[in-house]
């Protein structure tokens, strides 16, 4: 079992990450209901920054540009939202309409899955339980208690139980995505 982890294990970096986040970038982030970014969230922005995790998950932070946390946000939380309005999600094994609208989305893997915050579960100081959204709202999974022991369950296989096969894709790396120049 991950531990309660308050680092990242390591990772190998593709190249320099050219886009972070400050703290002042996330002190300002406002997302539903005043939800403050959690601890290992901001460790990640500002250290590794906008990015493929793993070969596999791309967390959003808050940046210039359109691929940004605030904007994602707001996509997936209106795709989560149709998704029980109109009766698309399997809730198993960990989910119910209740837990899916209340859900605050910042990832997601090339295979279509979503991460995404409980903010009524606080795992910790500054922490909350994040929950894996599968593929075309096929299952809502209960991941980890912050992303420190997320990463660590890609690096040690034990995300395997939530993502099946997709972690042969599972690498222990991290690629810094640059954002074309603006015109």
């Amino acid at each position: 079992m991950p531990s309660q982890g308050t680092k990242f294990p390591p990772l190998e970096i593709t190249r320099q990450p050219v886009i972070t986040a400050s703290p002042d970038v996330l002190d300002a982030v406002e997302l539903r209901d005043g939800f403050k970014l959690p601890q290992s969230y901001r460790d990640f922005a500002q250290h590794f920054g906008y990015g493929l995790l793993c070969n596999l998950f791309i967390i959003y932070i808050p940046k210039e540009g359109g691929d940004d946390l605030i904007k994602r946000n707001a996509t997936l939380t209106k795709v989560i939202r149709e998704g029980v309005e109109n009766d698309y999600f399997d809730y198993e094994p960990d989910g119910t309409p209740e837990l899916a609208l209340a859900l605050i989305p910042f990832g997601i893997s090339e295979n279509g899955d979503i991460l995404a915050w409980n903010p009524n579960e606080s795992s910790g100081p500054d922490e909350y339980f994040i929950y894996l959204i599968g593929y075309k709202l096929g299952s809502i999974k209960r991941a980890a208690p912050n992303l420190y022991v997320f990463v660590e369950s890609c690096l040690d296989n034990s995300i395997a139980k939530l993502i099946g096969a997709a972690t042969q894709l599972i690498r222990p790396t991290f690629r810094p995505h640059q954002d074309p120049p603006s015109k």
